[in-house]
């Protein structure tokens, strides 16, 4: 059955069909740009807080050979949209489970991170420090995050993490320069 055409532009200037997607269609440009201005929590915050800001956060907290899936656990984001919520992990606001798949398999494969990422899950390292961080952010970036973290979750004592307000462009900046100490 021939799908169809699902075209999207992206920050680089490429117009690419998400139902058709290729591995070379994905940049760690537009990964970086789309993030950082998709805020976390529905922007329920205190002040803008971005995807990438959050993961680049996430991937300074792990083993050097984590620091890439933690850098990229949202980058399918980016292509279909939506954002992480309080008690969720649920990665995008689509419901197309296929899509999801099929986008963030071509991400990991573009990165060369496994997709048992996927299937399984984050690996657990990347999942606590994800959840820590979590943590931190509802209790100092919403309204009454104490009380809301308690009743949504994670569970845990949030570990101290001074989290300071960045535009868009620095923290697009801020997720390049993680992405190349990945490499470095």
């Amino acid at each position: 059955m021939k799908k169809d055409r699902m075209l999207i532009p992206t920050p680089t200037g490429k117009i690419i069909d998400l139902n058709r997607l290729h591995i070379s269609d994905i940049d760690v440009k537009d990964i970086a740009r789309a993030l950082s201005k998709i805020p976390c929590y529905n922007g329920a915050t205190k002040f803008f807080y971005s995807l990438a800001q959050h993961s680049v956060i996430v991937s300074g907290r792990v083993q050097k050979k984590y620091r890439l899936e933690a850098l990229l656990h949202h980058a399918s984001v980016s292509y279909l949209g939506g954002g992480c919520n309080i008690n969720t992990h649920n990665r995008i606001g689509c419901y197309n489970t296929e899509l999801i798949e099929d986008v963030t398999i071509k991400i990991l494969r573009r990165f060369g991170l496994s997709k048992e990422s996927y299937y399984l899950g984050l690996c657990s390292e990347v999942r606590g420090q994800d959840d820590l961080v979590r943590c931190a952010e509802i209790d100092n970036l919403i309204e009454n995050g104490e009380s809301v973290r308690q009743l949504v979750g994670p569970k845990g004592k949030a570990p101290h993490i001074i989290i300071k307000p960045m535009l868009p462009e620095e923290a697009e900046v801020a997720f390049i320069k993680q992405y190349d100490n990945c490499y470095s």
